[in-house]
C-alpha cells in the first residue's frame, strides 16, 4: 500500500468520523446549543472536505 493510499484512507476515516460527530452533537449531547449551530456547520463542512480528498487520493493513478 502507498503512502498515498494510507493517507487517503486516514482522510476518509477521519473525515467520516468528524461528520458523524458533527451531525449527531445534539443527539449525542454534545455542545450548548440544541440547534445546529455553526460550529457544527463547520465540523460537516470540513468533514465533507477531507472526505473528498480522500476519495481524490485513493482514485487518481499512481505516476
Amino acid at each position: 500500500m502507498s503512502t498515498r493510499q494510507i493517507g487517503g484512507w486516514v482522510l476518509v476515516i477521519g473525515g467520516g468520523i468528524l461528520l458523524l460527530l458533527s451531525a449527531l452533537a445534539d443527539v449525542l449531547g454534545l455542545g450548548r446549543d440544541p440547534h445546529f449551530g455553526p460550529w457544527q456547520v463547520t465540523g460537516v463542512v470540513v468533514s465533507v472536505l477531507a472526505l473528498a480528498a480522500g476519495v481524490l487520493f485513493l482514485r487518481r493513478r499512481q505516476s
